[in-house]
Parts: structure tokens; sequence; C-alpha cells
């Protein structure tokens, strides 16, 4: 596990690797220490108490990296994974939110600098801005304060099955480690720092219609292979 995860997204957001992982018997306690770590972080990261887009949260993921302009921070992301995110915005909600919370940090660093980072991003938001582009349907629940939360909790299911001999789910006929799942294990580990998740609330991530967006969007995200 120590080694798998150097080249996932448990160590980095290694977006841009297409190896394909190899599955390996791992101790249950390791499986939860590494866990613990990566959960630790991103609640650390996430922002309580309020409704919003997706944004900043995603940011490397997505390939944005924030660089200064003189006395400005400013978000540069390439004309490839811009034109990669916005073709999926067209069809995506929470892609769309993200592409436009990108657009609208564009918009303000031209505006305050005179340089387009990304010209296809700053076209984006001036689409918004003028009706031609509007948010895709929300299909399933409404965004939370913990929307890109179960984005990753989708993802780190994936990246279990992917390098591990767990199974996605306890009902897996095949399932030789009983009731200890991917599933299980991300709940868990979700409980064990006060993020009150259950089993079903991460399975429902994995097969539900309603969370058919957010797998969209993680799937674009890319940061696991091999499944």
């Amino acid at each position: 596990m120590a080694d798998l995860k150097k080249k996932a997204f448990l160590g980095t957001f290694d977006r841009y690797s297409n190896d394909k992982y190899e599955r390996s018997e791992v101790d249950r306690i390791e499986i939860e220490t590494e866990l613990d770590g990566v959960v630790s972080r991103l609640l650390a990261k996430n922002v309580e108490g309020y409704e919003f887009a997706l944004g900043w949260q995603l940011f490397p993921a997505v390939g944005v990296d924030i660089i200064k302009i003189g006395d400005a921070s400013a978000p540069y992301i390439s004309e490839a994974d811009a034109t990669k995110l916005i073709t999926l915005a067209s069809k995506n909600c929470h892609a769309f939110d993200l592409a436009q919370h990108v657009a609208g940090m564009q918009i303000a660093i031209l505006k305050a600098t005179g340089v387009d980072m990304c010209p296809s991003i700053t076209m984006f938001g001036a689409q918004i801005l003028n009706g031609e582009k509007v948010r895709p349907l929300q299909r399933g629940r409404p965004l939370s304060s913990d929307t890109h939360l179960r984005v990753w909790q989708f993802l780190l299911c994936k990246f279990l099955v992917a390098t591990t001999t767990l199974r996605l789910t306890r009902n897996d006929a095949s399932n030789s480690s009983g009731n200890f799942s991917a599933c299980d294990a991300v709940a868990d580990a979700f409980c064990r720092s006060n993020h009150h998740t259950t089993y079903a609330q991460v399975k429902s991530l994995c097969f539900d219609k309603g969370a058919k967006d957010l797998r969209e969007l993680a799937d674009y995200l890319g940061l696991t292979d091999g499944l």
C-alpha cells in the first residue's frame, strides 16, 4: 500500500499516470492507517456549514495550478485540460460548476493584469455571462458542503478495488474478506474522523442513478486506473 500510494492519489494528485495497478493482499490495519491519513487531510480542507459549488477543493485534480503574476495569485490551466473540462461541463452540472469557478478567477486576473492565462476557459466564462452556456440539469441530491468529499469517497473506493483484493461491496459472493469491503473501509475512515458516513451512503455513490454526475466527474479526474 505504501508503494502504491506513491503513484496514485493517496500520495499525490497524479492525474496523468496510465499505470495499471497490480492488485495485492494488503493488511486491513495498513489500509485503515492509509485511509485515516487521507481522510483527515481531506476533512481539514473542507469548509463546513454552507452550500457551495465545486471549486478550489478539486483544483489539483483538474490540473489547475495557482501561480503568481506580480502581487496577484492566478489560476493556470492548460488549453488541453481546459478543453476536456469544458467538454464535460456541457453535460455534467458538477463539471460546469468547477469550470465556472476557474473561469471566474481567470476573468478577474485578466482584468487586473491584462494577461489571459487560458483563452478557452476565459471564453467559457464570457459565454456563461452572455447566457450562451447554461448549467446542465442537476440529477440526484442537491449540492451540499460535502459534495466534493463524496467525489473523493467514490475515488477512494475505486483505488482500493484497483490496488487491493478488497471487493467493492460486502454482498459480493466472491468477497473473501467477509463484511470488510472498499465501501466499508471508506465509510469507517470518515467515521473515525468524526464525519458520520454509512456503508449504505458510500455504496449509493457507486451505483445509484442520482450519483451518476458525481461518478462522471470522478472518472474525468482520472486519479485511478486499472479497474
